[in-house]
């Protein structure tokens, strides 16, 4: 009885071995395909805007960070019109 417990252990593993090597070769032959990133809306520039304002009204940005982010964002939101 032991015998056929180790030897259905041992095949057991040998067919959990080879079909993970299977599933390895199928991903290394059609690896996932990677999703640009979707570009923000304008509803979206404009709300990281207003938090970037309030943020810089409390404090919590300098002046030359809030320039330097808003040139960014105001730029993104100029390649929509």
């Amino acid at each position: 009885m032991l015998l056929i417990e180790l030897l259905l252990f041992i095949v057991v593993g040998t067919f959990v071995f080879i079909v993970s090597k299977i599933a390895e070769w199928i991903e290394e032959q059609f690896p996932p395909k990677v999703k640009p990133p979707r570009p923000k809306s304008r509803r979206e520039i404009k709300a990281d805007l207003d938090v970037l304002y309030r943020s810089y009204q409390k404090g919590l940005l300098d002046e030359a960070e809030y320039l330097d982010q808003t040139d960014e964002l105001i730029d993104q939101l100029a390649e929509h019109v």
